[in-house]
């Protein structure tokens, strides 16, 4: 018979002391705990293994388990809030072709190696939109929002210039969409178009979703401090939100294709 031991009490409460991170870490084990035993049955020499969980039951950690992912994502719009008015703003002024002398190219018309850089559809305008936009939800978030939303707050929004991430916000998204784009071009792939081989086409499609997240969470560590469910979550919500507002966008005319 073989018996496994439970983590003692007395080292839950001995972490809670050193650290909350370890004695919650301890606590899990603890909860988690599955104690195994076996036992010959009969003459038939048949071993069974019988499991006597210390803790929740399946059902109860996959709840638990989706009620975190929730309040990760929960977290995540508040946080990405500022992209979400930018793309709003985005396409009204690319609806009506706003500040048209704005829409230069970001590279310039340049090429290389006999390509365009990144081609029309990274613009000036379109990173204008995205900083500016970003700066005034920040603005909100700050001096209108603080109070009623800060248990969603994971960025002390008392402490932070409203300059400072905004624009690290709204540059940084836009800075992450630039190597996708760098790289469709060298594939000979259009702006707005997809690739033909249906691998390259889901791995473009997903990329598509999820770029603009790449450069924002390394923007975004002198404000905040990314937990591995922020991140998951953050990325779930761009693949879930990302297509419906570029549907949106072509629905309204802002974009040209759905893509």
């Amino acid at each position: 018979e073989h018996e496994l031991a439970a983590p003692p009490l007395g080292l839950i409460e001995s972490a809670s002391v050193a650290s909350p991170a370890a004695a919650a870490h301890v606590s899990r084990r603890h909860v988690a705990f599955v104690e195994e035993s076996l036992v010959l049955s009969g003459t038939e020499g048949r071993c069974s293994i019988h499991r006597r969980c210390g803790g929740e039951s399946m059902g109860g950690v996959l709840v638990s388990r989706l009620q975190r992912l929730w309040r990760a994502c929960r977290l995540d719009l508040y946080l990405f809030s500022p992209l979400l008015v930018s793309v709003a703003m985005s396409a009204v002024v690319q609806r009506y072709d706003l500040y048209a002398s704005w829409k230069a190219p970001i590279d310039g018309g340049r090429t290389f190696c006999g390509k365009r850089i990144f081609g029309d559809s990274k613009t000036w305008r379109g990173v204008a939109v995205a900083v500016i936009g970003s700066i005034a939800t920040v603005i909100l978030q700050k001096h209108v929002l603080f109070d009623v939303a800060q248990t969603l707050a994971v960025v002390d929004y008392a402490q932070v210039s409203v300059l400072m991430l905004g624009t690290a916000i709204g540059a940084s998204a836009m800075a992450g969409e630039l190597p996708n784009s760098f790289v469709k071009r060298r594939l000979g792939i259009a702006p707005g178009s997809t690739a033909r081989r249906p691998v390259r086409r889901v791995a473009f499609w997903v990329w598509d979703q999820v770029d603009l997240l790449t450069l924002s969470w390394p923007a975004l560590l002198p404000w905040v401090h990314p937990t591995l469910g922020l991140v998951t979550a953050s990325f779930v919500l761009a693949l879930v939100i990302h297509p419906l507002v570029a549907e949106v966008g072509f629905l309204i005319g802002a974009r040209k294709t759905a893509r």
